[in-house]
């Protein structure tokens, strides 16, 4: 029995520990595109580097249960029916996403922490993974767009301009699943327009 969870609510989302992830199921490659360029002339001239791993996340665009209530194990396919697009994006000031082009984010994190970011993936309605629910348990799954979490030092020196030492920011890596059963627990996930 297929049964939507919390499709259009609001979700209080936590950014935990990713060792305790449940299964990751890395679909489709990403596809970098170009950043968001801004009239500021120092928009270009910013750096981002020193930069702290604070490991991976997921930034969620679907979720969906099922519950198996049969005496022996059940093989569900989940549904992915919401497209998003993310694109990088910085948590500590709104105003950074306007004065700053946002590949010097980009590049540094690949430089310094993740080769495999890109500027924007998107999480597409065609990714259906199948999980094994055993008897009497839910399965679960969240579909979204995995993203390396980092932080370190963004400024520019030709504009005077300093973010400072501790700029947290949320580049996209691939769009995928992370599924779980009674007993598992999910992947680590964030919501970076609230964190």
């Amino acid at each position: 029995m297929k049964s939507p969870w919390l499709r259009g609510a609001p979700v209080l989302l936590l950014l935990v520990s990713i060792a305790g992830c449940g299964t990751y199921s890395p679909p489709a490659v990403s596809t970098p595109t170009t950043g968001a360029t801004s009239n500021n002339p120092c928009a270009k001239s910013y750096t981002y580097d020193h930069l702290t791993d604070m490991g991976k996340a997921q930034v969620i665009t679907d979720q969906e249960q099922d519950y198996n209530g049969s005496s022996g194990v059940e093989t569900v396919k989940l549904d992915a029916t919401k497209s998003a697009t993310v694109t990088v994006s910085v948590s500590e000031t709104t105003t950074i996403s306007t004065e700053v082009d946002l590949d010097a984010v980009v590049a540094g994190v690949q430089q310094e922490v993740n080769s495999s970011v890109s500027f924007a993936v998107t999480a597409s309605i065609s990714n259906s993974p199948e999980i094994q629910i055993p008897a009497q348990s839910w399965g679960y799954g969240n579909y979204g767009v995995f993203v390396q979490v980092a932080s370190g030092h963004l400024y520019s020196f030709k504009c005077h301009k300093d973010y400072g030492p501790n700029v947290k920011t949320y580049t996209p890596i691939a769009a995928g699943w992370c599924t779980w059963v009674t007993g598992g627990s999910s992947c680590a996930s964030v919501d970076p327009t609230r964190a």
